[in-house]
């Protein structure tokens, strides 16, 4: 590849980068003088363009004579069709009329060709001040496409928007270098939320930047899918020639570029990425140079011998095969090395390392909703193949971990969304103190700054003014903030006040629109508190179990009532049990009494609930009890001091009311090149090492990362305690440990490092690597004493250790959600990723607290099984019935042998889906009817049975587990309906022959005598 700057993509309003936008417009604000650059644009004569003559000229042409109209036409080349020559002797972009060009001819030719001229100037004018005309509407486009906030808003950003590394700290951008080149691009249409195929468009392209060990040079990177890759090398001292990447299709992910100082010692290795690590083979007597050796995974892979005397020797080159082409994969400056007779080691102060796998990058492949339109050394550009639609509330994939964030409303809101692992920055706009003495970032250009896009709620805003591009007097930079109502993840719960502080989400109070408590401000109090925990998922506790909460605390079950409709709950932080409630499940939010509220006093505030549980249901087996929970909401119990006078690392609280703070710098802040300036907490200033000094906010975040998991050994003063990170099953190097704040190194290949305490207590671990979250434990430093008083129950344990235990109920409902757990080992310690297999097929992993919930909808019994490499396996049965049960058994009061009798049942489905079971309606423990009932999930079905008893007495009837009794009486006699019949056969007329015969006072007095005797 050539090493000047690649070509620019084919132009389009959505391509021209942000200096090339600011050229045009301010060419089209001109008028009536020459053009005049961009400073940091070179332009050559030869480059000044036709139409910028012509504006010129359009602009006097209200002064202009005939003649020097000739001239003017002639030279705003208003016809595609005339060419104009200057003579030899002119500088290239110089104004040459025509006339000139023809002074040799003669005379009634020159008139006519001023005539035919002066007919063409007046045609040219017009076609040139069109020109002007749509160049300055393509400008104006331009200027407007290309947006100044992460946040999309419907009726206030314009329908065609571009997104650049500068308003979208997710894409990759070096600020030193100032290397960003990635820019998307929507295209709306007005009311509309639907992106048809081609109106997302994504380009992106390499550029040169510095490696951080200076003396290598340059390299090429591109950002692309908002990751930072390796697009191919310079040449330099290191690297013979160019070598592009991107040409071969690849593209590689840039892993380390550092240049600082670490230390190997033998018997030592300096881990890498993707399993890579160096390690010393030997040294030379001498001590000058040195033997190393590059594992991968463990296994060596390669070896050379290091000369620190001179840049090529001095550097461990380590190159791959790529499409045919030796290629570096990990570069390591040595710049010392040492020997003696108790050790040996090196000093490296330069890596670069880039991933041994590629991302291909080829016309045609597909990355989530894009398709590659182009790629070439000069870059790549995408497009969306199909249409998508931004739903509310939806968040929509548009490549790689690149989506928008839609927001739950009436009206359009969107933002582009980076998904990131472990810990990472966000940063604000970049702006240029050269050029920008006073700027403003808040929640719509910066992604530091607490916003709620469902509601568009962002309350945070700071104000910089810059003095000479290098400080920033006392009191100016301004920090205010202010609450503002937000709706719970639970909606049923209303509203509480917000407010964006320092960066974060902080809980100012409860509201008049707080549906479970008063109001309460404790912004008013001095005080605010982060927000834990705000979620509306359904999670389950079972006897046995916890729900663990932040700060310590966890939720548990003491116990569930007989009649399984209460539950007596109990919250506990560190281990100590600290409140107790008895709650009524509801599925109605508005009943107080299913929401588990923990209070304390904040500040003048009294009962301010610190945690919220709202629990929909109870469920109460022979096996075990368990409650469902579908809202939690929670504060800190630690708050953040606000009052007025107070430093706030550089910022001091100027004024404090119940709507807002506002903070100003105490003491002027040097903007010093190269340099993080910390402003407050996790707000920062990050200055570029470079003459122009660009700098951004930027602010730390938490992703979703791969979980870690860190194990402490018990340990005891002066002896060697071993601490070890896994991910998954497997080991981890490389992973940074730090004890009280303060790092003693990286994990080794086997995922371990020892530590030595000094003094007795507990001390907070962290493990820390980039792709991962954070995980942190406490370490407990005893004396030998105490140490060996845990002997005994450490060497029960051994009995039980890697064994895993299988916890489920013994029956459950089909359909029914149910809980398992699995412990391992004396303690019960969860097991977090333990495979669970129904019936031999898998159906999911334990949660990081051991728990897996899930329903069967066969009924009958079923195997369950839990496995996890490096434990022992355990299963149990489990029995699965049907879903449906009968509600309720209607029974008559009385009723009389030999007569049929009416028997009603109400069936109910509580499971998810649709159900048969078969009803057994037992007569003195003996089935009388059998019949099968069918019923939908949620819903209730009425059942009809007739019996005819044969004999009198106390009858049992019982259906499914109801129950009751009936008393069946002797049969009635059925003369007096004989009567009846013929007291209505004499009224339609057969008493006429009963009174010819003498017949009727007879009957009638038979009549009489039954009725008498009834």
């Amino acid at each position: 590849m050539s090493s000047s700057a690649p070509a620019q993509p084919e132009s389009s309003s959505q391509n021209a980068p942000p200096a090339e936008q600011t050229s045009s417009a301010s060419q089209q604000e001109s008028s009536g003088s020459a053009t005049t650059p961009a400073s940091n644009d070179i332009i050559t004569p030869d480059q000044i363009s036709q139409d910028t003559i012509a504006a010129d000229a359009s602009t006097d042409s209200a002064a202009t004579t005939p003649a020097e109209a000739t001239s003017s036409g002639t030279s705003s080349g208003g016809s595609a069709s005339e060419v104009v020559t200057p003579p030899e002797d002119v500088a290239a972009g110089t104004v040459v009329s025509a006339t000139d060009s023809a002074a040799d001819a003669s005379t009634a030719s020159a008139e006519n060709a001023t005539n035919e001229q002066s007919t063409d100037e007046l045609t040219a004018e017009n076609e040139s001040q069109n020109e002007t005309e749509t160049e300055s509407e393509e400008a104006e486009e331009e200027e407007i496409e290309e947006g100044d906030n992460r946040i999309w808003r419907e009726g206030k950003s314009p329908y065609k928007y571009t997104w650049t590394p500068k308003t979208f700290s997710g894409f990759f951008y070096d600020l030193e270098n100032e290397v960003g080149t990635e820019r998307l691009t929507v295209d709306l249409e007005p009311n509309e939320r639907s992106l048809e195929t081609g109106k997302i468009s994504y380009s992106t392209k390499p550029e040169a930047t510095d490696f951080e060990f200076d003396d290598w040079g340059e390299y090429e990177v591109i950002g692309f899918m908002a990751e930072k890759y390796f697009a191919g090398y310079k040449a330099s001292d290191l690297i013979n020639d160019d070598r592009s990447l991107i040409n071969d299709g690849q593209l590689r992910r840039v892993l380390v570029d550092s240049d600082e100082e670490k230390t190997v010692t033998t018997g030592s290795v300096l881990p890498l990425e993707e399993g890579y690590e160096l390690r010393i083979k030997q040294i030379d007597i001498d001590g000058n140079k040195v033997y190393m050796a590059l594992a991968k995974d463990g296994d060596e892979i390669d070896s050379k011998v290091i000369d620190p005397s001179n840049l090529d020797s001095s550097t461990y080159n380590y190159e791959v095969e790529v499409a045919g082409e030796d290629t570096s994969l990990i570069l390591a400056h040595i710049s010392n090395v040492f020997a003696s007779t108790e050790s040996a080691l090196v000093t490296i102060d330069g890596l670069f390392q880039i991933s041994d796998t590629y991302a291909s990058v080829e016309d045609g492949d597909k990355y989530g909703k894009m398709e590659v339109k182009s790629v070439s050394d000069e870059g790549v550009e995408m497009e969306n193949e199909d249409s998508l639609t931004l739903r509310r509330g939806s968040t929509v994939e548009i490549f790689g971990d690149v989506s928008f964030l839609v927001a739950d409303a009436d009206e359009l809101r969107f933002a582009p969304l980076v998904k990131k692992t472990g810990s990472y920055d966000v940063r604000g706009t970049v702006i240029d103190p050269s050029e920008t003495s006073e700027f403003t970032w808040n929640p719509y250009n910066f992604e530091g700054f607490y916003y709620d896009i469902d509601d568009d709620v962002g309350t945070e805003n700071m104000t910089m003014r810059i003095s000479g591009g290098s400080k920033i007097e006392e009191g100016d930079l301004e920090y205010s903030t202010k609450s503002q109502p937000v709706k719970f993840e639970f909606s049923d719960w209303g509203k509480y006040d917000v407010i964006g502080f320092m960066a974060d989400k902080y809980f100012a109070g409860y509201n008049d629109e707080t549906e479970f408590t008063d109001e309460a401000s404790i912004i008013g109090e001095g005080q605010l508190r982060r927000v834990l925990t705000d979620s509306d998922d359904s999670r389950t506790i079972a006897s046995g179990s916890v729900l663990s909460l932040e700060e310590g605390y966890e939720l548990r079950i003491k116990q569930v009532d007989l009649n399984g409709n209460k539950v007596y709950l109990a919250l506990a932080k560190d281990g100590d049990e600290v409140d107790s409630k008895v709650v009524t499940p509801s599925n109605d939010p508005t009943d107080g009494s299913s929401n588990y509220l923990y209070k304390i006093d904040m500040g003048g505030e009294k009962d301010v609930p610190l945690i919220s549980a709202h629990v929909e249901s109870v469920f109460r087996s022979t096996e075990s009890d368990l409650a469902t929970v579908d809202a939690i909401f929670q504060i800190s119990d630690s708050p953040e001091s606000v009052e007025e006078g107070e430093m706030h690392g550089k910022m001091k609280v100027d004024s404090l009311d119940y709507d807002g703070i506002t903070l100003t710098n105490d003491g002027t802040i040097s903007l010093s090149r190269g340099k993080d300036v910390d402003i407050m907490d996790n707000l920062r200033i990050q200055v570029a090492d470079s003459d122009k000094r660009l700098l951004a906010p930027i602010a730390t975040k938490t992703g979703e990362g791969t979980a870690l998991s860190l194990a402490v050994s018990g340990a005891v003063v002066d002896k060697a305690a071993q601490i070890a990170v896994r991910s998954g099953t497997s080991a981890l190097s490389g992973v940074a440990i730090s004890i009280d704040g303060n790092t003693i190194g990286t994990t080794d290949s086997t995922g371990s490092i020892s530590y030595i305490p000094k003094s007795t207590g507990t001390v907070k671990v962290v493990a820390r690597k980039t792709g991962y979250n954070d995980a942190t434990a406490d370490m407990v430093v005893r004396t030998v004493e105490e140490a060996s008083q845990l002997t005994a129950a450490q060497r029960a344990n051994v009995t039980l250790a890697n064994q895993l235990i299988l916890n489920a109920p013994a029956e459950v409902s089909a359909g029914e959600n149910f809980l398992i757990t699995v412990t391992e080992g004396i303690n019960q310690t969860p097991v977090a990723g333990a495979q669970i297999l129904l019936d031999d097929n898998e159906i999911g992993n334990t949660s990081s607290q051991g728990t897996f919930t899930y329903a069967v909808n066969l009924t009958g019994e079923h195997s369950l099984k839990v496995e996890k490499e490096g434990y022992s396996s355990a299963s149990r049965k489990i029995m699965v019935t049907s879903a449906l049960e009968v509600m309720d058994l209607t029974l008559p009061e009385t009723a009389n042998a030999k007569q049929s009798m009416k028997i009603s049942a109400v069936v109910h489905n509580k499971g998810s889906e649709v159900d048969t079971i078969t009803l057994n309606l037992m007569v003195n423990d003996t089935l009388a009817e059998s019949r099968n009932v069918t019923v939908k999930a949620g819903e209730n079905s009425t059942v009809q049975f007739s019996y005819n008893p044969d004999e009198t007495g106390l009858h049992r009837f019982s259906l499914n587990g109801k129950a009751g009794t009936v008393n069946v009486e002797e049969a009635q006699t059925s003369n007096w309906l004989i009567g009846l019949i013929l007291v209505f056969l004499i009224a339609i007329g057969a008493g006429i022959y009963l009174y010819q015969t003498g017949e009727l006072d007879k009957l009638q007095r038979q009549v009489k005598k039954m009725m008498q005797g009834r």
